[in-house]
């Protein structure tokens, strides 16, 4: 088992390269950058990704039936957005702002 957690994301793509060069039977991608790299790097050997939206990072074009060898799970964050905000709304409807903070970069 190879983890890239310690890569910086702009090395994603050596990183997939190398991880194809051990012939591996799956490779698991968290999020859309490592599931894009690892679909550049190959085209057969089947992944397993977790990312914000397959479709909309272009990984696939179809959930029930992949075209590509990525499947797995999309968590569509960016669609709960309004939810939760709406939510906070109803906590504290005295709040007349909110400040959205973005992921940091890592």
């Amino acid at each position: 088992m190879r983890c890239a957690q310690a890569k910086i994301r702009a090395d994603l793509a050596s990183f997939a390269t190398e991880l194809i060069g051990l012939a591996p039977q799956v490779i698991f991608a968290n999020g859309d950058q490592a599931a894009r790299a690892a679909a550049a790097a190959s085209t057969s050997i089947p992944i397993v990704a977790m990312t914000d939206d397959h479709i909309a990072s272009g990984l696939t074009d179809n959930f029930a039936h992949p075209s590509r060898n990525v499947t797995g799970v999309s968590r569509l964050e960016a669609d709960l957005d309004t939810k939760r905000l709406e939510l906070l709304h109803e906590l504290v409807p005295a709040a007349g702002r909110a400040v959205v903070r973005p992921y940091a970069k890592r």
